[in-house]
């Protein structure tokens, strides 16, 4: 053992024949851990080669017989040593504790140049101090490697989740928590398709785990559902994990929520598309939306109209009160055209006081008319605005495809030129581009204007055409048809004016005055002595399934003192059975009045014998076309009979309209019709003359 003496050099001992010494000195050579022997005075006794690397000192610092505190100044002097030193003095006064107490256990040693060495010392019986020095830079650089890796997994901001060769999840981090709500122990092991909203459409996720198996990698956007049920859109970036024989092992995947985002996009997406003010679709919007609906128009065979809609007066009214004032009343204009057409149609404003509205889905092109007379209505009442009543009506420019322009340029300059025609016009009209068309519109204005006018003033009168009772040839009622006397026209036929009552909704008010002035004639007659006479009155649509219309009924029979089964109320098959439970339960409100309820027109519309059934009826009415040539035409024959009998073993009274000649009268009264109306008997008159003949017909007439 002389060999490790301190007269002994580091590593270049004497050989000796002991071969013990030599094997150890042999040994520590050729290991990479640092090793060094100091003795119970502090001085160096050997050092192996790789404890002088692992601090790069030269080996004539460090000779035996040196103390440490020597080696360490002698280094710190020369510049070696350094990355081990630091504080000279505090790193031998802290070497000189451990030399006097070595506790036997590891402490590591940072260098200034990264590395770390782990030391172990320890004190033999003999006092000797016996030190080793491992190099563990390696090992820490993992340990810092993982415990970084870690850190960024738990702080990261994003949602972080691993899932195992089978998509089980495995792993997730507080953010992952934060976003969706789950804890891992509620989701370990579950597949990822939990989260699903149900709003991802399938494609995206084919496509997902066709990029996952061939590049081991995607990233979209996916819709999931949190924990408390509310959806939201996240961005995903997924990794395939693969171990060293290319096995997979696991996915990891990073999403965040998107929907600021997405808002965000929406938002911008609204402003390129909309206008700013009303929210109306812009020009822009508008020739993009109006070249794919004339496409799909033309395909199908269908018409599309174009609007042009200028309003009068609004320049005065915005510099006259100010742009705010404008502004709303530009805000109001444009809530009236959403509610005066349909969802699926176009309404876009160009700027200014300069609007558009596209139609489609119309089987004719003059269909456009009732829309545009409702447009040209609504934006001509009053607005209120603050503390203003502004007054401003519409000039309407009408274009339609395909006759009027087969491109969104052609038909909207088109519709542009019949706008400016209608301010020529006087302002307040709807123009047409092609000329037939502006003809049958203005015409079909006039009597729209002269029609409320009439209903307003009086210009209406009832005629009244009588029904006799089939056995005694005597009056027995009478149906009171309205009649428009035009002061320049002349007279306007019913089917030329209801329909434009019932589109421009002024067959309310022309349905109220009809009740009232027939109860009120009825009321009139009876008071002179003619009495069992029953008044029937037409009830359109919109009247039945108005809510108000069981109160005005009632309100109208007590005003004239009338008796309710004097009243019979018509309504047409095709009404009855639009909604037919809505019927039944008006109709029963009717009947519950007293009053007798007929269904006219029977056999031309889809009735449902079920539901007839159902109806609280008295009379059915079989429609003229029916009764004519019943005499001869053997079809009209056989349906007028079956029709009879079908409504008597429903306990109903039949009224044949349209009787003309003596045979239909003879043929309708052997099969037991009970009521007969037509102009054999009388045409429908004024109240004066149709008195005269309801008396006529209770002298006795021959059969």
């Amino acid at each position: 053992m002389k060999a490790f003496t301190a007269e002994a050099s580091p590593m270049s001992a004497q050989q000796t024949d002991d071969p013990v010494p030599n094997l150890l000195r042999d040994a520590m050579a050729s290991v990479t851990i640092g090793f060094t022997i100091y003795d119970p005075q502090d001085r160096l006794v050997m050092c192996n080669e790789a404890y002088l690397g692992m601090y790069e000192t030269s080996r004539d610092l460090i000779v035996p017989g040196t103390t440490f505190e020597e080696v360490v100044r002698k280094g710190a002097e020369r510049g070696q040593y350094r990355q081990a030193l630091g504080d000279v003095d505090g790193f031998v006064r802290e070497r000189v504790k451990r030399h006097q107490n070595p506790t036997g256990k590891p402490f590591e040693q940072a260098l200034d140049d990264g590395r770390w060495l782990l030391i172990v010392e320890h004190k033999t019986a003999s006092g000797y101090l016996v030190g080793n020095r491992l190099d563990i830079t390696a090992q820490k650089q993992a340990e810092h490697g993982l415990h970084l890796y870690a850190n960024v997994f738990r702080h990261s901001g994003e949602a972080l989740m691993v899932t195992d060769r089978n998509n089980c999840i495995v792993a997730i981090n507080p953010a992952f928590a934060r976003l969706t709500g789950y804890e891992l122990a509620e989701i370990e092991g579950q597949n990822p398709r939990i989260l699903s909203s149900g709003r991802t459409p399938v494609e995206t996720y084919q496509q997902m785990w066709a990029n996952l198996q061939s590049a081991d990698f995607w990233q979209g956007e996916l819709w999931d559902r949190r924990k408390d049920g509310s959806v939201y859109p996240k961005w995903v970036v997924i990794s395939v994990i693969r171990d060293e024989s290319g096995e997979l092992t696991h996915h990891i995947a990073s999403f965040t929520d998107i929907s600021e985002r997405k808002a965000a996009e929406e938002r911008i997406s609204h402003l390129a598309h909309h206008d700013a003010l009303t929210g109306l679709f812009n020009r822009y919007s508008l020739q993009e939306r109006l070249g794919q609906v004339m496409a799909t128009a033309h395909r199908q065979h269908m018409p599309v109209a174009v609007m042009f809609i200028d309003m009068d007066r609004f320049k005065l009214i915005n510099d006259t009160l100010g742009h705010d004032v404008g502004d709303q009343l530009l805000i109001e204009i444009a809530q009236r055209l959403r509610g005066s057409v349909r969802e699926s149609d176009i309404v876009a404003r160009l700027g200014g006081d300069e609007f558009v509205v596209v139609l489609a889905g119309m089987e004719a092109a003059f269909d456009v008319y009732p829309v545009a007379s409702k447009i040209l209505q609504r934006l001509g009442e009053p607005y209120d605005i603050g503390e203003h009543t502004l007054h401003t009506s519409p000039s309407i420019g009408v274009s339609v495809f395909p006759g009027d322009g087969d491109t969104v340029e052609q038909l909207m300059k088109n519709a542009d030129a019949a706008m400016y025609h209608a301010k020529e016009q006087g302002r307040n009209n709807i123009q047409f581009f092609t000329m037939d068309m502006n003809v049958a519109a203005l015409e079909r204005l006039e009597l729209e204007r002269d029609l409320r006018t009439a209903i307003a003033s009086g210009g209406l009168e009832l005629h009244y055409q009588v029904q006799v009772c089939s056995v005694t040839l005597q009056a027995c009622g009478v149906e009171a048809l309205v009649r428009w006397s035009h002061p320049t026209r002349g007279m306007i036929p019913p089917l030329t004016f209801i329909p434009i009552a019932e589109e421009c909704r002024l067959i309310d008010g022309l349905g109220a005055w009809v009740l009232d002035e027939g109860c009120r004639q009825l009321a009139a007659w009876q008071a002179t002595g003619l009495g069992d006479i029953r008044m029937a009155i037409n009830v359109s649509a919109q009247q039945l399934r108005s809510e108000q219309f069981v109160d005005q009924v009632r309100s109208t029979i007590a005003i004239h003192g009338i008796r309710p089964q004097d009243l019979e109320l018509e309504i047409t098959e095709s009404v009855a059975m639009s909604d037919p439970q809505a019927a039944i339960r008006q109709l029963q409100a009717l009947r519950d009045l007293g009053v007798q309820l007929a269904i006219d027109d029977f056999g031309t519309g889809y009735s449902s014998l079920a539901y007839l059934r159902q109806l609280p009826l008295n009379v059915l009415k079989i429609d003229r076309s029916f009764v004519k040539d019943i005499e001869v035409d053997g079809n009209n024959a056989s349906i007028s009979a079956s029709i009879l009998a079908l409504a008597h073993s429903l306990g109903l009274k039949v009224v044949a309209e349209g009787v003309e000649t003596a045979a239909q009268r003879d043929f309708l009264r052997e099969r037991g019709c009970d009521y007969l109306q037509g102009f054999y008997f009388a045409r429908p008159h004024a109240a004066a003359r149709c008195r005269e003949i309801i008396e006529s017909l209770a002298l006795p007439r021959p059969a």
